[in-house]
């Protein structure tokens, strides 16, 4: 997993949150900071996700809003959120478009609770299954 480092925070007076999942950071956690954006990042996530997960989550979660399991996992179904934005999305075979929805895809699954290796395990057998092979 990644190298965080051990960094003082008793001089703030504020709490600090998790970029990725919202916990508060206690005095003296390990954290890590983003190398793109000032978001940090707790001793848990960083135990999580590695270093190029984690730049792609916060940046996720910037755009877009939420954090990591904001709503429960069991209410998550790949089928349904993917017709949804379907839906919203006029979907074409071009990169773009395809882009587009499996970013969108994505962070609805980390608001769910789904770490990437999940989503790209629930991916693989939506492909597999040839039902929505234009993702790939």
């Amino acid at each position: 997993m990644m190298k965080c480092q051990k960094i003082s925070i008793r001089a703030l007076k504020t709490t600090l949150k998790c970029s990725i999942c919202r916990a508060d950071i206690k005095e003296n956690s390990t954290i890590y900071q983003s190398k793109t954006n000032y978001g940090i990042v707790c001793d848990s996530c960083c135990q999580n996700f590695s270093e190029e997960d984690i730049e792609l989550v916060v940046t996720l979660f910037l755009t877009y809003g939420g954090y990591f399991g904001k709503l429960p996992k069991e209410q998550f179904s790949f089928h349904e959120v993917l017709k949804e934005i379907q839906e919203s999305v006029d979907v074409k075979e071009d990169s773009t478009q395809i882009l587009e929805l499996n970013t969108r895809l994505l962070h609805k699954s980390l608001l769910h609770g789904l770490y990437p290796e999940q989503y790209q395990a629930q991916l693989k057998r939506l492909v597999d299954s040839h039902e929505y092979g234009y993702f790939l």
